[in-house]
């Protein structure tokens, strides 16, 4: 599990193979220098800097044939 997981491995140890993810998966997730998504950690400094990149959607109901601008 700690190679699976984190990427540890131990020289004693000649078989590791993946037994909580599949076989393809890529990288250790319980690494830190794995990559968790596309969405940035939100702090309070960052915050009005975070939220101008998230998509919202329109509150408004477009009719037909009406833009958005």
């Amino acid at each position: 599990e700690v190679w699976d997981l984190m990427g540890i491995s131990f020289p004693e140890n000649g078989a590791l193979r993946r037994l909580f993810l599949p076989e393809d998966w890529v990288g250790h997730p319980l690494r830190k220098d794995y990559p968790l998504g596309y969405e940035e950690v939100q702090f309070s400094f960052n915050w009005e800097a975070i939220q101008a990149k998230k998509p919202y959607a329109s509150r408004r109901r477009l009719k037909d044939g009406e833009s958005e601008e």
